[in-house]
């Protein structure tokens, strides 16, 4: 749970910073629509302080994303990794040893199947 909510409050805070830096460019980015968009007009001031703000936000992001985020993800998976092999060593480890041990006490023991199984010793 707390996993989805960095996610999601990562994604909107990326989406809102971009809509600002879009809102706050002196660029005309937006002409080759061919109309304009007025929730996209500027503010009348503070734009550039505006712009780099967002921008700000979203490298903050980016870096977060590249030196926290990637590395978490890279370790689970090195771990889930890992134990993923262990089990599958101590499977078959437990099944060797199962059958060894079999394999081991077959020459002494004799089964005689009948009505139901008996174990008479070799002697």
């Amino acid at each position: 749970m707390k996993k989805l909510n960095e996610n999601i409050i990562l994604s909107v805070l990326s989406v809102i910073s971009i809509f600002f830096m879009f809102k706050a460019s002196s660029d005309p980015i937006l002409s080759i629509f061919h109309y304009e968009i007025s929730m996209l007009n500027q503010f009348p001031t503070g734009n550039n302080i505006i712009f780099n703000l967002s921008i700000g936000i979203l490298v903050s992001i980016v870096f977060y994303i590249l030196i926290v985020k990637y590395p978490e993800y890279k370790k689970k998976e090195i771990i889930k990794n890992n134990m993923r092999k262990q089990y599958e060593l101590f499977r078959r480890g437990g099944v060797r040893s199962h059958i060894s041990s079999k394999t081991l006490f077959l020459p002494i023991l004799k089964v005689r199947w009948q009505t139901h199984p008996t174990v008479i010793l070799k002697i």
